[in-house]
């Protein structure tokens, strides 16, 4: 701001007949030589300035934005699972992205803003002293038009930027979807199809970011326009009045208003970016502000463990059903009551949807019982902090869940200190479990890519990844939801020896629809039938007592019957030519149980069901 004022005194000095006249600025006596140096340097100055000063603000406006960004990535880490399970992957991203909204929020408002604020009210009180207070006011009230003019235009600018919000939103999720439906896209023959759903939503999308681009520069004319004439207006004024003002005093306010016109244009548009990033930053705050589903109210609170004895897990009472569903439908379940002894294997067992799979979120407190509590050891997990929960807990579930990387980086990652894991370590666990001949088939060994979610891979081969990754984990309770659903009955059968032989110290819950693996692994058998435990014990004794197990069981011997078909059928066979004929007679009987409460023919039809057996 200092420059138009000596700019002014070195006319004065030039335009003096007096050879040796000076100037004396600041309590210094300044010749022209003098003044011609310093005014170079202002000049430099100004521009040296505002580059030091944008490199420190940019410094601290990224600090904000990483502040944000990494909340926004805490926050999305925290929800609970039915919010990922119902979310779109797209929706996730797109909030972290609008994220970034920070910088353009930050960064005008700290380098043109509130630079040019303070740089216009010393103009204006520079101007009021040294001349009149007409220049000073008439600036104030430039400054006040040209404000007015900026807020008045920044609503469409908003709307324009709500749109390209909502359009890219949009465009996201067709991306996605478009990526991460590819097989079936080409299965079905959809190529054309999802490229023209691309197209139109990409159209929109350009067309939107175009007119909010565009936008705020006609926007910036009128900056432009209100400035030039603001200065026309004070320079006819002072023109209009010689006697008043002299050259020098023309020329000193002349470099002060064209200074103002050349910064304000960026001042305004700075103002309307600030207003039209409201709604990226409405739309990242009211995410932020909403609390996690599951709240970690005792970080402080480890679970207890002994060394000596595996842990003993209860439910009791759990009343569940998932938040989307509550008010909708019954309990999904209903007064869930039972205990896993400790060290042993129990099998949870029921039809299709009737809530297995919960009971382990619900253990795990990726989600919260309506009622009712579960307790490890008789500590209400309710009360502990998830870190200690969940670092005692080990998942293996029907889903691999593999990530883009190796497969050594995959099996690694089970490892509380992955680091620590050895190749060797990875091969003598994958000699035990009877999967060493499957990582010997890559060329690459465990230097393998397994691609984007693991598609790289069979579903075979990404589930016994998974297993190994799962069996790294040292916990003392394993939650196994269906791991052999996609292996072959080999390999299945040497995971689960080595799980039965190996679990000494943990408790383990199972999950699996193959019964011929819960009747020769497990230590028990808890079936649930419409959200409630209907029985519990060993598998000899729930044939002969649960009708609802015996009719489970009968169906998968009929499939195991039919996918073996070319198995001939003993000559002493009982008196049923076939599985579906005895499922048949036993419903049949199991009615006339209800009824009667007669066991007699409950047993007998167990005795027969052996000939189904493989």
């Amino acid at each position: 701001m200092a420059s138009p004022y000596i700019l002014g005194e070195l006319y004065r000095v030039l335009s003096s007949e007096n050879e040796e006249e000076t100037s004396q600025i600041l309590g210094f006596e300044l010749s022209k030589q003098a003044l011609i140096c310093l005014l170079v340097g202002t000049y430099s100055l100004s521009q040296i300035i505002p580059n030091i000063r944008d490199q420190v603000m940019m410094g601290v406006t990224s600090n904000n934005m990483q502040r944000v960004l990494s909340n926004t990535t805490s926050h999305l880490l925290n929800r609970s699972l039915d919010y990922h399970v119902n979310k779109e992957f797209s929706d996730h991203v797109f909030l972290i992205q609008k994220g970034f909204s920070v910088l353009s929020v930050g960064n005008p408002l700290l380098t043109q803003v509130g630079p040019t604020l303070f740089e216009i009210m010393l103009a204006c009180t520079a101007l009021s002293q040294q001349y009149s207070i007409e220049i000073g006011s008439g600036l104030l009230v430039f400054l006040t038009v040209f404000t007015v003019y900026s807020v008045k235009t920044a609503p469409p600018v908003i709307d324009s930027r709500k749109d390209a919000l909502e359009k890219g939103n949009k465009l996201w999720d067709q991306f996605t979807s478009a990526l991460t439906r590819y097989k079936t896209m080409h299965d079905f023959g959809k190529f054309e199809e999802t490229m023209r759903a691309v197209d139109a939503s990409l159209a929109d999308m350009t067309l939107s970011e175009k007119n909010s681009y565009n936008l705020p520069l006609k926007i910036n004319l009128g900056h432009i326009a209100i400035t030039r004439v603001g200065m026309l207006l004070a320079l006819l004024y002072m023109g209009s009045s010689r006697k008043r003002f002299t050259a020098q005093d023309f020329i000193m306010v002349l470099g002060y208003l064209n200074q103002l016109s050349s910064s304000l244009p960026a001042f305004g548009q700075s103002i309307n970016q600030i207003i039209a990033a409201k709604p990226d930053l409405e739309f990242v705050f009211k995410a932020l502000s909403k609390p996690p589903e599951i709240r970690d109210l005792h970080p402080e609170a480890r679970l207890i463990l002994s060394d000596q004895t595996a842990p003993t897990i209860t439910f009791n009472n759990v009343i569940f059903t998932y938040p989307s569903k509550i008010g909708k439908d019954t309990p999904l379940l209903q007064d869930i009551s039972f205990a896993v002894p400790p060290g042993q294997i129990v099998a949870l067992v029921s039809r299709s949807g009737e809530g297995k799979t919960s009971l382990f979120n619900l253990l795990y407190r990726y989600y919260s019982p309506m009622s009712g509590t579960i307790e490890i050891d008789g500590q209400n997990i309710a009360n502990l902090s998830l870190a200690s929960l969940q670092k005692n807990i080990m998942l293996i579930g029907q889903t691999p869940n593999l990530f883009k990387g190796t497969i050594r980086d995959n099996i690694c990652y089970g490892a509380a200190h992955s680091h620590l894991i050895t190749d060797e370590m990875i091969w003598a666990l994958a000699n035990e479990t009877g999967l060493f001949e499957f990582l010997n088939t890559f060329p690459a060994k465990l230097d393998t890519d397994v691609g984007e979610a693991g598609k790289a891979l069979s579903g075979g081969q990404q589930q016994k990844i998974a297993i190994l990754r799962g069996l790294f984990k040292q916990a003392g309770i394993w939650l196994l939801d269906e791991i052999t659903a996609a292996l072959d009955s080999k390999s299945a059968k040497l995971v689960l020896n080595h799980i039965k032989n190996n679990a000494a110290n943990a408790t383990i819950l199972m999950i699996t629809h193959k019964l011929a693996e819960v009747a020769q692994y497990s230590d028990k058998v808890v079936v649930i039938d419409k959200g409630q435990v209907v029985a519990e014990g060993a598998h000899e004794k729930l044939l002969q007592t649960c009708p609802l197990y015996l009719e489970l069981w009968m169906a998968y011997q009929d499939k195991e019957v039919v996918r073996n078909s070319q198995s001939s059928v003993s000559a002493s066979a009982p008196p049923f030519s076939n599985a579906k004929m005895l499922a048949a007679e036993v419903k049949k009987r199991t009615a006339a149980i209800a009824e009667d409460d007669d066991r007699t023919e409950l047993k007998e039809a167990c005795d027969d069901i052996n000939f189904c057996r493989k």
